[in-house]
């Protein structure tokens, strides 16, 4: 994972009001072999005109593919990912054929971020870690004017008890937190295998995680309610409004929830767990409770730190998991992203606001800290049930 005051730098930039370069940022399943080329195939001369060697990115040393291309504003581009000929095509990660990736070029496009679940080639197969029962849906979302899909993992005993219902997290970056096979890095949170073993061990209650795949190259926009003056960002309220009013509904009506902010939580990790804290903020009447993992305090000059200080009081019936690594980033960068967890735990105990503030000695900032963290994160929100 990028350490996290080292969000990827926006180098591309619109020529034109009418042709933007736009660079493609790919992150590719860890198994793919280490010399190989990857190429987007597309419609337009400027992505080869669907040939499956049409454009070519280069890899970069850290393993992530990138190139710059040339795409007219105002333009619907439709593509895929291969190795080099369709024998190589991307698929979804259980194997089936993946639907053509589709982009609205805006005159603001600066990058197009994807992640490749798996390559057509046996020899490249990465196994499904799911554990237990996990469903996928995909949502044609107004709000956000794209389509998103949302992971559910159901709770081991859900089919056995048709009567029963469940608490429900909601996480961001979902794609990471079942699945080694659809995590961006080859690691995942092991949300399902953590959940099986704590309600087996009745720690806490069986639950029901609905897991949000993240935006790709509007991530950093969506898990921001304030621009920050180098990144952009600041559409958190709509991303927030995607979760509240399209996410949710479609959730309550197909499973069996239960409903009330005391059974509705909210978690994340970096900007996710930046996003978590806004929402519980925002929302204190929808969720109970927030996972805020490695969050990135230091966006648009410390904003919510501000915010809090000014007014926590939303939060007053809010539990939070609040917790930082001391290896996130640079010796500089990681003391610092501390410092600002630790001003945090301050405000919110000036305020008398229930929480947890966890310094995690020598972790890092990725997914098998937040996976080793998540245990002690979703009992301490269960702490009092």
């Amino acid at each position: 994972m990028r350490p996290i005051h080292l969000l990827p730098l926006l180098l591309s930039s619109c020529l034109a009001q009418t042709v933007c370069a736009a660079e493609f940022v790919v992150h590719v399943p860890p198994s793919t072999p280490g010399d190989a080329r990857v190429f987007v195939a597309g419609s337009g001369a400027a992505l080869g005109n669907w040939k499956a060697d049409g454009f070519e990115l280069r890899r970069d040393d850290s393993g992530i593919y990138r190139g710059e291309a040339a795409l007219e504003a105002g333009t619907n581009i439709e593509f895929k990912f291969t190795l080099g000929n369709w024998r190589t095509v991307e698929k979804n990660a259980d194997g089936t054929d993946r639907a053509n990736r589709k982009e609205k070029v805006e005159p603001s496009t600066r990058q197009i971020e994807a992640t490749v679940e798996r390559w057509a080639s046996t020899s490249n197969v990465i196994e499904s870690s799911v554990v237990g029962t996990l469903k996928l849906h995909t949502i044609d979302s107004k709000t956000l004017g794209r389509q998103r899909t949302i992971r559910v993992w159901l709770p081991a005993d859900y089919e056995a008890n048709p009567t029963q219902r469940y608490p429900v997290l909601y996480m961001h970056d979902g794609q990471n937190c079942f699945d080694r096979a659809t995590s961006a890095f080859g690691n995942e949170w092991k949300i399902d295998e953590t959940l099986t073993k704590l309600s087996d061990d009745r720690k806490v209650p069986p639950m029901i995680v609905v897991g949000i795949d993240n935006g790709g190259a509007a991530r950093t926009s969506e898990y921001t309610f304030v621009a920050d003056e180098k990144y952009g960002g600041g559409q958190g309220e709509r991303y927030a409004n995607f979760l509240l009013d399209e996410v949710r509904p479609v959730i309550n009506q197909t499973y069996r929830t239960q409903m009330g902010r005391e059974n509705t939580f909210v978690g994340g990790s970096s900007l996710g767990g930046l996003v978590s804290i806004e929402i519980a903020n925002r929302h204190p009447d929808v969720f109970g409770g927030a996972i805020v993992m490695s969050p990135s305090l230091w966006w648009a000059n410390h904003a919510i730190i501000d915010d809090l200080a000014k007014d926590a009081s939303r939060l007053r019936d809010t539990r939070l998991w609040i917790d930082m690594g001391t290896r996130e980033g640079s010796a500089e960068t990681a003391a610092s992203n501390v410092d600002l967890a630790r001003e945090v735990d301050s405000i919110l105990t000036k305020a008398r606001i229930e929480h947890r503030l966890q310094i995690a000695e020598g972790a890092q900032h990725d997914e098998p800290a937040w996976a080793t963290r998540f245990p002690d994160a979703i009992e301490y929100l269960f702490s009092t049930k």
